[in-house]
């Protein structure tokens, strides 16, 4: 009896293992170059795409990348049509619906205000602002802590689009005056545009803050979601 009871443990842990190495979980993603972006194969590249390439190649986990407008990604995540989101800055108000793991998957550069060259307005601080600027940036984006502040309260004129190359077209046939974005997105998108010589950079935030996959919880309820992230960050490293 002894006998079959550890064929049955064993039989047990084995299936448990092949569960876990088998893991699956879809991913909702932007196109963020060069962090992510569609190849004219419409299949999804870039730095943080190569990380989870790297990750599923080096283990059994399956991740279904799936490129979309941001605020649509957005939602479906916190609806849980979705498992994870990346990549998603960690906030007060994001942990209400979304589960963060204890390690974050990067961190993305520094935040930028972006005028017309030919504008001879000068950047002296955000509250300058004060409504009489209307400033185009991507539609959930988070940008800086005294940003979203004065914009929640109205002192800010925002202008929210699903695509950072809207804002900025928009930008450059003044239709607006300026764009809030991270600076590693607004340059690769700005030359994707050929767009390099029509604006000028005003830094908002100098360092880059951690990004994360950000879980839906009925996912995170079924997974460890920090033992999932740890893979993923220990064999995207081989």
């Amino acid at each position: 009896m002894r006998k079959y009871s550890l064929i049955l443990s064993l039989c047990l842990s084995f299936y448990l293992s092949a569960e876990e190495a088998t893991l699956s979980f879809s991913l909702a993603t932007t196109e963020l170059p060069p962090f992510v972006y569609l190849d004219e194969n419409k299949q999804a590249q870039g730095s943080l795409v190569d990380m989870l390439t790297t990750a599923q190649q080096h283990s059994s986990m399956r991740i279904h990348i799936m490129v979309m407008p941001w605020a649509r990604a957005f939602q479906e995540v916190k609806k849980g049509s979705i498992d994870a989101l990346m990549p998603t800055l960690m906030t007060e108000e994001r942990q209400n619906f979304f589960v963060f793991p204890r390690l974050p998957l990067a961190h993305l550069g520094k935040s930028v205000l972006i005028k017309r060259i030919e504008d001879p307005f000068e950047f002296t601080g955000l509250a300058a602002l004060d409504n009489l600027k209307v400033i185009g940036m991507l539609r959930h984006a988070m940008i800086d802590e005294e940003f979203h502040r004065l914009a929640k309260s109205g002192n800010l004129n925002i202008y929210e689009t699903t695509r950072l190359d809207d804002a900025l077209l928009m930008l450059a046939q003044e239709k607006i005056d300026l764009v809030a974005s991270d600076a590693t997105i607004a340059l690769t998108t700005i030359n994707k545009l050929g767009l390099e010589k029509r604006f000028q950079f005003y830094t908002l935030r100098l360092d880059g803050k951690p990004s994360y996959i950000a879980f839906s919880p009925a996912f995170a309820k079924t997974y460890d979601v920090n033992q999932i992230m740890e893979q993923i960050l220990n064999t995207a490293g081989d």
